[in-house]
């Protein structure tokens, strides 16, 4: 079932001023129900004015966006109601913590949705559970915590929503490899067992095959690829054309086939990587006993 699409979708800036310049052109895709979608593209490419459009933070120039087969601007006055079922995780969205702790920083999504105490206060400790946060911290300020614990904290207030859709704007950036492989690891398991749907932007190539189930390119305001995530990263001419790469290891497979191992080429996990190889470690093994 789609939950998401866009239809010819258009973006100027500056439109009718000298500065005009267009960001999105054309763009046309759809998102399926329960899916992991990776949006990718080198700087300017039109990935965070993309989602930006998603829950109406930015109205299109031309056509439109469509929440469950109902464009969201249809009626302007209730696109409110679409950023609850829209949630949007900006890039270092620790800059967003305001309120006097983290339980009312986290609590404040919920508590504007007009939802009771009860409610609001299951949300709140099903949220810090799923990011990651210990209770004790819950009462601290959030200008107290640690910067991977502030991230945690901005991505539990709008998880605490619980949207169907939920869209992360770089949400590991920043971040070191621990805390990164963290943070990935538990948004992976909250979208398993909620079945919310994601779009998560990156640049990291490692983070969209680890998690993403299917993966667009933009280039220049355009889709230049959107398929599944082992079709697109086994298009590396494609890809290094439009300034990107492949995971690394990916680029060994590649490596591997041209040195005329028969491996497939759309290895893009490193324990994808392992199950092909062992296979074939252990039929020269036989061969050579």
């Amino acid at each position: 079932m789609t939950i998401l699409e866009t239809k010819k979708l258009r973006h100027i800036y500056g439109e009718g001023t000298p500065f005009e310049q267009a960001a999105l052109t054309e763009v046309d895709f759809t998102v399926e129900s329960g899916t992991v979608v990776g949006i990718i593209g080198h700087s300017g490419s039109g990935k965070s004015t993309l989602v930006q459009h998603f829950n109406g933070l930015l109205k299109p120039t031309g056509g439109e966006v469509l929440l469950k087969g109902k464009s969201i601007w249809d009626e302007p006055k209730k696109i409110r109601e679409v950023r609850f079922q829209v949630g949007l995780v900006f890039q270092y969205p620790e800059y967003q913590l305001f309120d006097e702790t983290v339980e009312k920083d986290i609590a404040f999504g919920p508590k504007n949705m007009g939802l009771d105490e009860n409610e609001i206060a299951r949300r709140v400790a099903h949220a810090a559970d799923v990011v990651g946060l210990s209770e004790r911290l819950l009462k601290r300020s959030p200008f107290d915590l640690s910067g991977g614990e502030k991230r945690r904290a901005a991505l539990a207030g709008v998880i605490a929503m619980e949207s169907d859709v939920l869209i992360l704007d770089e949400p590991t950036a920043g971040l070191d490899p621990r805390g990164r492989d963290s943070i990935l690891d538990r948004l992976l398991r909250f979208q398993r067992e909620s079945g919310t749907t994601m779009l998560i932007v990156s640049h990291s190539m490692e983070d969209m095959a680890r998690v993403a189930d299917k993966i667009m390119v933009l280039d220049h305001g355009r889709i230049a690829l959107y398929d599944e995530t082992g079709a697109v990263f086994s298009r590396a001419a494609e890809l290094k054309a439009l300034g990107l790469d492949v995971p690394q290891i990916t680029g060994v497979f590649h490596g591997l086939r041209k040195n005329g191992l028969p491996v497939e080429e759309n290895v893009y996990t490193v324990a994808k990587g392992r199950d092909t190889l062992l296979p074939l470690f252990r039929e020269r093994g036989q061969g050579t006993c």
